[in-house]
């Protein structure tokens, strides 16, 4: 970790010293937590912070802070900011991002620019999409400032979780895991092995298994199969007249349907690799109350996605700050929405269909699914019953941007697997956007770009040779002609 302490702790001397600042962070839940963790930081120094959150930092953005911002205030960008180093120079700065930089001209975690200073993993060789959070990095730097910012541990594993850090080893790794430890050191989080299903704390648990991901045969999608695992399980789903939850049973409860739902996996000849993804390292919050959406990290993360996808980040960062009356009660009011609007999303896409080519798919929701949502979306096609996708290729989705006339949002999804195979979203989506006059960039596994209205086919055209060149199974024996000619 010393080079990124290193850096943080240059970050957070320049925090120190500033007389004002002013915060940007991201609308997603990582991007809510780092937010949060810096303005908690900024106010403990005795000052007031500006809060912004924004979709994506474009040049419409850089122009307004460069005229909004008041002379002498520091700026403060986390969760984002590192894909468009050279934009920010004339912004007195620093960034806390963990997305991979654009610029390749510098190496080492820490950047100096004059006006700027950025603390970032990958240029200490860390990988940003599995080690480290947006959050993880404004904590790092949180903890440079002062120690007393410890507490923050919390919503540093939120954002990590929130950024599903966690799924490919089944518990949060590398930075993370040293963030976690400190955090039950502390006693801020209590950590176990449990089912990886989301709503432990909060659905029934007949509904925590029909709305499982990945998918269970004959249990996901329906009612009926999920009471007979309970069933079989011998596992009452009541308690007087009160649906019992996840967290409700005992462990010997628990170890019964994980059981059933792993004979279940077997019959239908999955191997044992999808049965031990049934149980991941999840993360409690004991101080948080028993049934509530902010006691486990999963659901924190879900609830401020929901504040974030539709304009209401702020109250997201209220909760974070320790709201649990207005800001809680407007924050589940949001996610019962975003439910809604996701299940209507993945409805849309079941009717639209998915275009498969040689190294990637797609669909285009045009207006029928909201921007903001599109990538989540993306990430639920992978996993959901009754869409015909090919697992082996990565998942493109395409939306015009409600607020921003004649522009697209594209949101990229891979898997581990392709990761493994050389897939490099971010560096695609990057490339591929800029070839049409559009931005991109992200992560290996999820990207996402803008571009203009009606360059959608250019774009793809690029990005299939691009990904082809990246993952050759995904080339054909032509792949390398086919990929230099279309770019």
């Amino acid at each position: 970790m010393n080079p990124l302490e290193d850096a943080a702790a240059v970050v957070a001397a320049r925090i120190r010293d500033a007389k004002d600042v002013y915060i940007v962070s991201h609308i997603d839940a990582d991007g809510i937590s780092s937010g949060s963790i810096a303005y908690r930081t900024v106010r403990r120094l005795g000052l007031r912070p500006e809060m912004d959150f924004i979709k994506q930092l474009d040049d419409f953005v850089i122009e307004r802070l460069c005229k909004e911002v008041p002379e002498g205030t520091l700026v403060w960008f986390t969760d984002l900011g590192s894909g468009q180093l050279d934009r920010l120079r004339g912004i007195d700065c620093v960034v806390t991002d963990h997305h991979q930089p654009a610029s390749t001209e510098v190496s080492g975690a820490l950047l100096e620019g004059g006006s700027f200073v950025q603390a970032n993993p990958h240029r200490a060789g860390v990988d940003g999409a599995q080690e480290i959070s947006g959050a993880g990095m404004a904590y790092l730097t949180a903890r440079a400032v002062d120690k007393v910012n410890l507490d923050l541990s919390m919503l540093a594993i939120v954002g990590a979780v929130g950024d599903m850090q966690h799924t490919r080893e089944g518990r949060l790794v590398g930075l993370n895991a040293s963030i976690v430890e400190e955090a039950v050191e502390a006693g801020i989080v209590e950590v176990r092995m449990d089912l990886a299903f989301f709503g432990r704390e909060t659905r029934p648990i007949h509904k925590l298994l029909q709305y499982s991901r990945p998918a269970i045969p004959g249990v996901s999608g329906t009612e009926m199969g999920a009471m007979e695992v309970m069933k079989d399980a011998d596992v009452e789903p009541k308690e007087g007249k009160d649906w019992r939850t996840w967290s409700d049973l005992s462990i010997e409860e628990k170890q019964r349907i994980i059981a059933r739902l792993g004979e279940i996996l077997l019959t239908q000849g999955h191997g044992h690799k999808a049965v031990s993804r049934l149980v991941q390292e999840v993360y409690t919050f004991p101080a948080e109350e028993r049934g509530s959406e902010t006691r486990d990290a999963m659901e924190f993360a879900t609830l401020l996605n929901a504040c974030g996808r539709y304009g209401m980040a702020r109250v997201g960062m209220e909760v974070c700050l320790g709201d649990r009356m207005d800001a809680m009660t407007e924050a589940k009011r949001l996610q019962g929405s975003h439910r809604a609007k996701l299940v209507a999303g993945l409805r849309s896409v079941q009717s639209l269909g998915v275009v498969s080519r040689r190294s990637i798919q797609f669909f285009h929701a045009g207006d029928t699914i909201p921007d903001t949502i599109i990538g989540t979306v993306a990430s639920m096609a992978l996993q959901a019953p009754g869409i015909d996708l090919d697992p082996g290729l990565p998942i493109i989705a395409l939306a015009k941007k409600r607020d921003e006339p004649g522009v697209i949002k594209v949101s990229g999804r891979g898997t581990r697997d392709l990761v493994d195979e050389g897939l490099d979203l971010a560096k695609a989506m990057t490339e591929a956007a800029s070839g049409v006059g559009g931005i991109g960039g992200g992560h290996n596994i999820a990207a996402g770009a803008s571009i203009p209205e009606g360059k959608e086919e250019e774009f793809l055209v690029a990005l299939e040779a691009i990904v082809a060149r990246q993952v050759p199974r995904l080339a054909g024996d032509d792949g390398d002609q086919d990929a230099s000619e279309s770019t």
